[in-house]
Order: structure tokens, then sequence, then C-alpha cells
């Protein structure tokens, strides 16, 4: 039984979004059987599991490829941490969109996973941005960081 913006508490509320929302306080496995049903959260939960499934299958397909291009095992390990870090993100995300309307605990604890998610994607971001800019150009900066 899905309820409507107003049967909620206005945390629970996104702008536009009127109807749809899943009744709060059941347990976890009631929000796992919700991934396969429909709700105001099943596109934007599938979007970020399908986003990890076709970063994990290209990142195989790069490193199957390693032996035919002329990629060295370190860029391939530094592709594989760009990969961990933006899956994590993308999980992260899934699970705060799935578990978010269970209680109002879990609704901080799971965004504040998102947000871990994004900042750990940012992070290894930045090494990967590191590690493949060229010298010249980031010895300008250097100095500052």
């Amino acid at each position: 039984m899905l309820l409507r913006a107003v049967d909620v508490f206005d945390i629970y509320v996104e702008p536009f979004i009127y109807s749809g929302f899943r009744p709060p306080n059941q347990p976890y496995s009631y929000y796992y059987r919700s991934l396969f049903s429909l709700h105001n959260e099943t596109l934007s939960v599938w979007i970020h599991l399908f986003g990890t499934i076709i970063l994990i299958t290209q990142i195989f397909s790069q490193i199957l490829q390693v032996s035919v291009n002329s990629y060295s095992t370190i860029q391939c390990i530094y592709l594989c941490y760009n990969c961990i870090g933006a899956c994590m993100m993308l999980l992260c995300s899934a699970q705060a969109h799935l578990f978010h309307s269970r209680t109002l605990a879990d609704h901080l604890r799971s965004f504040y996973l998102d947000y871990f998610g994004i900042s750990f994607y940012g992070f290894t971001s930045g090494i990967i941005l590191y590690r493949f800019s060229h010298k010249q150009q980031f010895s300008m900066v250097n100095n500052f960081y």
C-alpha cells in the first residue's frame, strides 16, 4: 500500500511528488522487496544500479584489452580505482533512495552514507587526476597544494 504526500512526514516529501510513498517503520525486508515494485523511488534506485553494472562491464572490457593496447599495469590499477570510486558513489546513492523512508534515523544515515559515497568518488578522482596530469602543467599549482 503506497501513501500520498500528506500521509508521510515532510522530510520524506520531494517537490512535485504527490503519491507513491512507501509506509515508514517497516522491516528492512520490505524495502528490499520494494526494489521490484513501483513507488516514487523506483527509477532513482534502478538508474544507480544500472550505472554500476555498466561501469563494471566497461572496466572489465578495458582490463581484458590491456594486452592489446599499450596500457601499463599501473594505469589499469588507477582505472580500477576510478571505477571503484564511481561504483561506491552509485551504490551508496542507490541504498539511500531505497532505505530513506524507513525511519527518520535511517533517512539521515542513508543520506550521510550517500554523501560519503560522493566524497569517496571525489577523493579517488583526485588521485586519478594527479596521476594522469602532465608534470609540467601540474608543477604550476604544486606550490599551492
